[in-house]
C-alpha cells in the first residue's frame, strides 16, 4: 500500500482508504465522461521544515465533481503527518487524494502550488522521497491527469482551502502531542 512519511513507514489503514473511496465515488462516479471531471486541489505543510528530518506536518485536499464547468459536489480531506518535510507533505496530499478516487481512468485536474509535485509528475529525476514519488506516479498513471500549478497564498480559493486544511491538521496534531507529553 501507500506508505506514510516519517522514521518508520506504516501502511495507511485499509478502512480509511475504503471510507474515502466510497465518498469520492459519490463525487466522481461519472467523471469519465468528456464534459465531467474530478478536480483535486492539494497542499501540504510542515510546521518545522527547517529541522533536520523535518517536523510535524499536514496535508489537505479537496475533491470536486465538475460537470460542464460547474462544481456539483466537493469533499474536503486532510490529515497530520508526525515527521515530514514540506515536499513530502505536498506529495502525500496528492497520494491521499488520488487514492480516494474509486474509479480508474478518470479525467482529473490536479491543482497544486508545488513546483516539486508538478516536476515529479512530469517525470523529473528525484534525488529524495523515492518511495512517495513512486507511489504518486503510480496512482497518477491510473487517470488522465492534467496538472495546474498556482501560486501559493495568492488567493486561489482551492489552494487556500487546502492550505487551511493542512495547517489545521498539523496544528491539531502538534497540540495533541504536547498535551500527551
Amino acid at each position: 500500500g501507500v506508505k506514510w512519511a516519517g522514521s518508520g513507514s506504516r501502511s495507511i489503514p485499509r478502512e480509511s482508504l475504503t471510507h474515502l473511496r466510497v465518498e469520492a465515488a459519490l463525487i466522481c462516479q461519472e467523471a469519465h465522461m468528456t464534459n465531467k471531471l474530478a478536480r483535486i486541489c492539494t497542499d501540504g505543510c510542515c510546521i518545522e521544515n527547517h529541522l533536520k528530518g523535518g517536523g510535524i506536518g499536514g496535508w489537505g485536499a479537496t475533491l470536486e465533481y465538475v460537470v460542464d464547468g460547474e462544481v456539483i459536489a466537493t469533499k474536503p480531506l486532510s490529515g497530520a503527518l508526525p515527521q515530514t518535510t514540506n515536499n513530502r507533505a505536498e506529495v502525500q496530499a496528492v497520494i491521499f487524494a488520488l487514492a480516494a478516487l474509486k474509479r480508474k481512468g478518470l479525467s482529473v485536474e490536479l491543482v497544486t502550488d508545488s513546483q516539486y509535485v508538478a516536476g515529479q509528475l512530469a517525470g523529473n529525476k528525484t534525488n529524495t522521497n523515492h518511495d512517495l514519488v513512486q507511489a504518486m506516479r503510480k496512482l497518477a498513471q491510473s487517470h488522465t491527469l492534467t496538472v495546474t500549478v498556482v501560486k501559493g497564498h495568492s488567493g486561489h480559493a482551492g489552494n487556500e482551502t487546502c492550505d487551511t486544511l493542512a495547517q489545521t491538521a498539523a496544528r491539531a496534531y502538534a497540540a495533541s502531542v504536547k498535551v500527551a507529553a
